[in-house]
């Protein structure tokens, strides 16, 4: 009998390893879907239960028609398999791409860096270090990463030096260039930081870098808060991404997706606050030197607000984005001149006429640094228009932000797409998770459906409120360095924090009962915060007592709750009168909420000891009287300032007028608008001597409660009790 061989069916194998890349592929495929977190949840689940039914349903057949020796339906089903195969393959790989390009931009593992510095002109080395000399170093408060990596720095170096701790990058930088110090600790990247302040622009030309130590670290996680609930988030501009920079732009943005609307505030950078981490006052932009944590406290603490998420954006970063759009729409508001994003000048000198326009990478964050007329540096037709300040540059930065929204509606590319998360990845720090930036895809859905609809400008979905402080410049001496800082007026940042806190549905919006409209007129634009002035903002700054007397320093000290301690010189010399204040502890300009006291050396004439005869005890103190404001000794106390009313009501101005008891020249002039507000002033932040003395007149224009313009000038008058 003959047994008859089994033929080998290779068609049952086949569709037996078509099944089984059918099942991986789409097992990758569900398994990709299922980690997009927070987009289309329900709509997700769903694809992914029908996926695998009908996943297991084509293996089936492709099962089946091997069993039915179907060719034509055998050939169908293992075609059908290969396109499923290559599908989910193909959607699978980039959902994971996409996903790795996200926890590249949210991944919280920093590298920061300190290098050892010396004078370049020194031409000295890490071994001409001598055992006995100090070497400076910032302090943990400027610097949070910093004992670590020196520790790290030292030990790898085998060095044992005591260090001299400063409060300031600046600091140490004076002490090297008086050669107090020849080595110190300063971030590596010093230059963009130090080099903001005029004093210390050639930095990097006189201060080399020896050798440098680098540290890894994790930033630390947030709470995360649902994007789908209102929100903040603070968009912060740098040059440079590691723990220690100058926070330069500032921008906070709060929306609520409820409602659409969205509030956008700029933080002119030289704003002076208390930087949360060290207790101290300083501009704004210095809170970076401590790290994003610093930042995000000051900020939360000077406006009031949470702040539950960050995004800081290495300016270099700003312009490939712009770039990988294509460029940006923007009307330019005046033409200028700056440097490029490496700030270089010369042949790498942007320029920007005025006008609509599309903008290049360069050009956008050239429009956002620019805050100087550059005279000097280019010609007049780039230095000679539009008003330009720090106030401005914020302005222009909310412009380039929303024309980047703008131009996001257009992306029709994944390669676009890719590109663009690869260079935030390089060029982006946030505390946002994969998962909280996933799930903004139901925001801008809602809104990209709205927008497409209409084909219309992202402003005309989204409510976007513009809002803006309103400042003045203080020069107050911090540290070693004289700077230039902006003070917003109280009641303007109550103003900017209530529009925030409506937007964020903390505080309930009062309705506006009143509205007038004036056809002649244009429509202006609605800025929250913009011209309202008053409240406790005005800082007070000690004065230069030097060549004054020893009594008006003492009434002006009385005066504002400082102590002065003299120290008695004497001196023989006729140049110099009885009690005159030859030198001052403290330096003019420093912000008076952090004195205490202040020792003055006081000229005597009388010698009883054949030398200089010290004596300590303090002066009789004086009460303030407005009649002080009449002399010139003493016209730069605080109270003889003459403040700006506008906004407030009539009888407040009144009132203090009153209470000085001066005849100070005022005219009065009543037109249309809200009964006794004060409309405008011409004359305010200088001195009541200055008015008496220059025959000035303080004009007071102010609301008369009609509705048509009309204007009745008053006589001069002076208030009665």
């Amino acid at each position: 009998m003959t047994v008859k061989k089994k033929k080998f069916n290779y068609k049952l194998i086949v569709a037996l390893f078509m099944n089984l890349l059918l099942l991986f592929s789409s097992g990758y495929l569900l398994y990709s879907i299922l980690k997009l977190n927070g987009i289309e949840n329900l709509v997700r689940y769903i694809f992914c239960i029908v996926y695998a039914i009908i996943t297991i349903i084509i293996c089936f057949f492709n099962i089946k028609s091997v069993a039915k020796k179907q060719l034509l339906r055998r050939v169908i089903f293992l075609l059908f398999s290969f396109l499923t195969v290559f599908f989910n393959i193909f959607i699978g790989y980039n959902a994971n791409r996409m996903l790795g390009l996200l926890d590249k931009i949210s991944d919280n593992i920093q590298v920061d860096s300190i290098s050892l510095v010396a004078l370049k002109s020194n031409n000295i080395t890490i071994s001409d270090i001598s055992l006995d000399e100090k070497i400076g170093a910032p302090s943990d408060e400027v610097s949070s990463n910093s004992s670590k990596m020196i520790e790290g720095f030292l030990k790898e170096n085998g060095i044992s030096n005591e260090l001299t701790y400063y409060d300031s990058y600046n600091a140490i930088v004076e002490d090297l260039y008086n050669e107090k110090i020849r080595f110190a600790f300063l971030p590596t990247e010093f230059g963009p930081v130090l080099a903001a302040d005029e004093e210390y622009s050639d930095v990097t030309e006189k201060i080399g870098i020896i050798k440098t130590y680098e540290l890894k670290f994790a930033q630390e996680q947030t709470i995360q808060k649902s994007v789908m609930e209102p929100f903040t988030i603070l968009f912060m501009g740098v040059d440079n991404l590691s723990s220690s920079y100058n926070a330069d732009t500032l921008m906070v943005v709060t929306f609520n997706p409820n409602t659409l609307s969205s509030t956008i505030l700029s933080i002119p950078r030289d704003t002076y606050t208390t930087i949360a981490c060290t207790g101290k006052k300083h501009k704004i932009n210095s809170s970076g030197w401590s790290g994003d944590k610093c930042v995000v406290s000051t900020i939360e603490k000077y406006l009031d607000i949470d702040i539950d998420y960050y995004a800081k954006v290495n300016f270099k970063g700003l312009v490939e984005l712009v770039d990988l759009l294509g460029g940006i729409d923007v009307d330019v508001p005046y033409a200028f001149c700056e440097q490029n994003s490496e700030r270089k000048w010369g042949k790498n000198t942007v320029y920007l006429d005025s006008g609509k326009q599309t903008l290049n990478g360069e050009q956008a964050l050239a429009l956002t640094r620019n805050r100087h007329y550059w005279t000097g540096k280019c010609d007049k037709k780039y230095t000679s228009t539009g008003i330009r300040n720090d106030f401005v540059r914020g302005q222009n930065q909310q412009l380039v932000f929303k024309s980047i929204l703008n131009k996001m509606k257009s992306i029709n590319s994944i390669d676009t797409i890719y590109k663009m998360l690869d260079m935030l990845g390089d060029n982006m720090v946030t505390n946002m998770s994969t998962d909280t930036i996933l799930s903004l895809y139901n925001v801008g859905k809602d809104i990209l459906i709205k927008i497409n609809a209409g084909n219309r400008d992202i402003s005309q979905i989204v409510n976007i409120q513009k809002l803006k402080f309103t400042s003045y410049t203080k020069t107050i001496k911090i540290g070693n360095l004289n700077l230039s800082t902006v003070i917003n007026t109280d009641n303007s940042i109550k103003a900017v924090v209530k529009s925030m806190k409506v937007n964020l549905e903390l505080v309930e919006e009062t309705p506006i009962k009143t509205f007038s409209f004036d056809i002649n007129e244009g429509y202006e634009e609605k800025i929250v915060g913009n011209n309202i002035y008053g409240g406790s903002d005005d800082i007070v700054t000690l004065p230069n007592f030097v060549g004054k007397s020893f009594d008006y320093a003492n009434s002006w000290a009385s005066i504002n709750r400082i102590t002065i301690k003299p120290e008695y010189k004497y001196v023989a010399d006729s140049k110099y009168f009885e009690g005159e204040i030859l030198e001052q502890s403290v330096k003019a300009n420093t912000d008076i909420s952090n004195i205490k006291t202040v020792v003055v050396t006081v000229v005597t004439k009388v010698d009883n000891t054949g030398s200089s005869s010290q004596k300590t005890e303090e002066g009789t103190k004086q009460e303030f009287t407005y009649e002080m404001c009449l002399v010139i000794d003493t016209k730069d106390l605080s109270q003889c300032n003459i403040k700006n009313y506008v906004g407030s009501n009539l009888s407040s101005f009144k009132t203090w007028l009153n209470k000085t008891n001066l005849s100070i020249p005022v005219e009065y002039v009543a037109v249309s608008g809200e009964k006794d507000k004060i409309i405008s002033q011409n004359i305010s932040g200088i001195t009541i001597f200055d008015i008496i003395n220059g025959n000035k007149t303080i004009e007071i224009t102010y609301g008369n409660g009609k509705n048509e313009e009309e204007s009745l000038p008053i006589e001069s008058e002076q208030p009665t009790e």
